[in-house]
């Protein structure tokens, strides 16, 4: 015989793959019921997480201003982490948009806010804005009087 000792894992680490992602849904569940309005909050990410055509031709439209390219430099896609940090907010049955989202600029960084309505499948927007952080510069691109909110 020997004496070997048999050194057993511990809890944790036998049962870690079912353990973080039954806590993360369960934390996430606990979030939904306590918090007002977080489900609404979530399908509003969601939905605007997935409206790709909005996101690309905002980027399209911001980079053809002049003074936009002058002062940030041109600005890069936005990124899917610059959507989620950002906020959108849906009304008249998801038509309408209002976004504020972070965009990163050649030159500098800044926020990009914009409203939009949906027409038929396809987005026009009523407003955009772009805010530099720092010198507290606005640039008005766009500032239609037709909104709908």
């Amino acid at each position: 015989m020997s004496d070997e000792l048999i050194q057993h894992k511990n809890w944790l680490k036998r049962n870690w793959k079912w353990l973080f992602p039954i806590s993360g849904l369960s934390i996430l569940i606990l979030l939904i019921s306590i918090v007002p309005n977080s489900g609404e909050v979530i399908i509003s990410t969601t939905k605007a997480y997935t409206e790709t055509a909005l996101y690309e031709d905002i980027v399209k439209k911001i980079n053809s201003d002049k003074e936009v390219v002058a002062f940030f430099g041109t600005v890069q896609p936005l990124d899917k982490l610059a959507l989620l940090e950002g906020n959108a907010v849906y009304s008249n049955n998801y038509n309408t948009i209002i976004v504020s989202v972070r965009i990163n600029g050649s030159q500098r960084k800044g926020k990009l806010n914009f409203e939009a309505v949906k027409n038929k499948e396809v987005w026009k927007y009523t407003k955009i804005t772009i805010l530099d952080k720092i010198t507290k510069r606005k640039i008005i691109v766009l500032n239609s009087q037709q909104r709908s909110f």
